[in-house]
């Protein structure tokens, strides 16, 4: 039930949304080029207190959940992609 809201509000701001995300790629792609220089972009944060010192059940289940958010963006085109013909 909380998706289908989600979904309906974000379908009636669709329009709204997407000006708003594609000025943000606007904005990235500037800061890439050096011609807009933002250092809060360029920060790194840590959490070594999680992964230092004894391990517990905690900090290793944070981070298989660290590495599944970032594993996914990038194999997931990969396993949803339809080969073109079959492979041998």
């Amino acid at each position: 039930m909380s998706a289908s809201t989600l979904g309906q509000w974000l379908s009636t701001y669709q329009k709204l949304l997407t000006q708003i995300l594609g000025l943000l790629v606007v904005v990235f792609g500037f800061h890439l080029l050096g011609w807009l220089r933002m250092t809060w972009f360029n920060r790194e944060y840590r959490l070594h207190a999680l992964f230092n010192g004894k391990r517990s059940v905690w900090s290793i289940g944070l981070m298989g959940v660290a590495f599944g958010f970032g594993w996914t963006p990038c194999i997931g085109p990969m396993l949803s992609s339809k080969p073109s013909e079959p492979m041998l």
